[in-house]
């Protein structure tokens, strides 16, 4: 029976480092080509697994330790230490302040055309193509038969 346990430790070790070999990145493997540690797992499955732990495995940063140099990124702490999302922040006021300057040419091309109904003007908007907007007989006060203007004085 132990000779059994020890079989599926070192079968169990092997096949654990295999796929972690294989999964982890070729730039973070240590002291050897990764195609050299997956061959030395293979064809020395007592040996290889404890050489993988010690010296080819990637070393995971401790909590609270400081990089040394190494291709580690750490997610800024704070938003506004974040470039990315203050990229964002200036295409957002970037949009936000072409469109506002979009809204105002708007505004003063109705304005020229003497179309725009602002605050200050009263009453809407007559929009000279249209053919109701056009003055002609029967616009204004009617007070007797006829449809003909009273003028009051």
């Amino acid at each position: 029976m132990p000779r059994v346990l020890l079989v599926l430790a070192v079968l169990s070790a092997s096949i654990f480092c295999i796929i972690e070999c294989i999964r982890t990145d070729k730039h973070e493997v240590r002291n050897l080509p990764k195609v050299v540690w997956v061959l030395l797992i293979l064809l020395a499955p007592l040996v290889g697994p404890v050489a993988w732990f010690v010296a080819g495995r990637p070393r995971r940063e401790r909590r609270g330790a400081r990089p040394t140099g190494g291709a580690v990124q750490r997610r800024p702490a704070a938003p506004d230490d974040d470039p990315m999302f203050l990229a964002g922040l200036d295409r957002t006021n970037d949009e936000r302040r072409r469109l506002e300057a979009w809204e105002r040419e708007l505004t003063e091309r109705e304005s020229d055309l003497g179309g725009a109904s602002g605050p200050d003007q009263e009453g809407p908007a007559r929009d000279a193509r249209d053919p109701r907007a056009q003055d002609g007989p029967g616009d204004g006060p009617v007070d007797g038969p006829g449809d003909e203007p009273v003028s009051r004085s």
